[in-house]
């Protein structure tokens, strides 16, 4: 595979992949449960450099929301 660069397209589109994914996830959960399994997968990303600081922020403020919905 070729080196990419961190500010390549192909980058920035893993990037948002990983993102759209777990937002996708974090919608989906039904249960404090479920989302705590997304949140633990979050965290490996973060740690993995898969997402970027501004949308682990975004996906923070889901969470957030989220866990606000699920203990109403």
């Amino acid at each position: 595979m070729a080196n990419q660069t961190n500010d390549s397209g192909f980058h920035q589109r893993v990037h948002r992949g990983h993102f759209e994914n777990f937002l996708r996830k974090l919608t989906a959960a039904e249960n404090q449960e479920q989302l705590e399994r997304v949140i633990s997968g979050i965290e490996v990303a973060v740690a993995r450099n898969m997402i970027d600081a501004s949308d682990h922020q975004a996906l923070t403020e889901v969470v957030q929301r989220r866990t606000d919905e699920l203990n109403q």
